[in-house]
């Protein structure tokens, strides 16, 4: 799947400044709220190793967990919330994670003045969302709700050009139907639903020659559910996968190959080569808690055999 859309992506142009000089910065951050009460929160920012961070609250039959983490060409963030609480205040859960980075292009071949590299890139992104709700109310109208999303960007900017970039929801890698500016995973009216994201997403970037360019990509989760007149709802994204930087497959100037060339960023990490692991070692995945799948599942066995008893 290609796409050539350009896309601003404000988030860059911010981290780019909290990073200073350098301009290289990993960032996560994530919140989970209980019953709309209690909060617990992290965010954490590096500008040379990878950082990640959790959050996990619990109150009055309603919260959750998040956790992030970031390396250069690596996001993974995950997380899950339940609510059995009879009110409409939701429980939440959000996670996010991004890099960004100013890289500079570079040959030993001569180019044309005021001439740009077009460079073939790709990103990988797995994983997988699930929701489940049951309702005790007798009216439909305060049946509970449960949502989950996803969402990945990638934009360039600077050198006074904001070529190349893409962003995509669930919806669309499940459809493969292009480009949305915001998608979620939804359903109203089955008890329980389940989804993967999975895709492989190639565009072209634009680096003027001699001119170094800010490259950010971000990673979002968010888990939403209110048992409202009662039942539960819950809901989860498991986006620890890993949405993985794939290099650079080509770079064309005016038209010509060029096979001799370097793409550095400021935090060192060669923008050239693909951060997709070939086997097993990728040990920083920040894992669900095993307690709260299985809580999940405790609750939903529950209402069932409630609801069958009555």
């Amino acid at each position: 799947m290609k796409n050539d859309i350009c896309i601003a992506a404000p988030w860059v142009l911010a981290l780019g400044l909290l990073a200073g000089p350098a301009h290289a910065t990993l960032f996560v951050s994530g919140q989970v709220h209980a019953s709309g009460l209690g909060l617990a929160q992290f965010d954490d920012t590096s500008q040379t190793t990878a950082v990640s961070g959790s959050a996990d609250k619990w109150m009055s039959g309603s919260g959750g967990n998040a956790s992030a983490y970031a390396n250069w060409g690596v996001l993974k963030v995950a997380g899950q919330s339940l609510d059995t609480v009879v009110d409409n205040a939701p429980s939440l859960s959000i996670a996010t994670a991004i890099w960004t980075d100013k890289v500079t292009f570079s040959s030993t071949q001569t180019f044309a003045a005021n001439a740009s590299a077009i460079l073939h890139a790709s990103m990988l992104i797995s994983g997988d969302f699930s929701h489940a709700r049951g309702s005790s109310s007798a009216d439909s109208a305060q049946d509970p709700w449960a949502i989950t999303s996803g969402d990945l960007s990638f934009s360039a900017s600077g050198c006074y050009s904001n070529g190349g970039g893409f962003r995509v929801g669930q919806t669309d890698i499940l459809n493969h139907t292009g480009l949305h500016r915001s998608a979620r995973f939804i359903s109203n009216n089955v008890p329980r639903e389940l989804g993967s994201m999975f895709g492989i997403f190639e565009f072209d970037i634009s680096m003027p020659i001699g001119c170094a360019r800010d490259f950010g990509a971000r990673l979002q989760g968010t888990s939403d559910n209110s048992a409202r007149g009662g039942g539960f709802a819950s809901s989860s994204f498991a986006l620890d996968h890993s949405a993985y930087w794939g290099g650079i497959s080509s770079v064309t100037v005016d038209g010509v190959a060029v096979s001799d060339f370097s793409l550095l960023g400021a935090s060192g990490h060669d923008w050239a080569k693909s951060s997709i692991p070939t086997g097993p070692g990728d040990n920083h995945v920040p894992e669900p808690a095993t307690a709260w799948l299985s809580l999940l599942g405790l609750v939903g066995l529950g209402y069932g055999l409630r609801k069958a008893q009555g």
